[in-house]
């Protein structure tokens, strides 16, 4: 726990080095808030997919605790690489 403390102590006092009030200079490599676009999608048994027989599947959320019986609530993803934004 002591290492971890130091290298946050660390990382906060030499990062905040950087972070001077001065005007950007260069501003053709900032991304304005305005640019981004939010992609993200709520992964749910309906969410579209390419099926190939024996080979993709839907989303599945498989629970593995909840809070009544284990105090916290975890999850187990079934999932394959091209479901989803990516």
């Amino acid at each position: 726990m002591k290492k971890l403390q130091f290298f946050l102590i660390a990382f906060i006092a030499f990062g905040l080095d950087d972070c001077k009030n001065e005007p950007i200079k260069n501003i053709s490599n900032v991304i304005r808030i305005d640019n981004i676009v939010d992609l993200t999608h709520t992964l749910t048994p309906d969410f579209p997919f390419i099926p190939v027989k024996k080979l993709t599947y839907l989303f599945e959320l498989i629970p593995m605790a909840t809070l009544k019986e284990n105090g916290v609530e975890a999850n187990s993803w079934k999932i394959h690489e091209h479901l989803g934004t990516h």
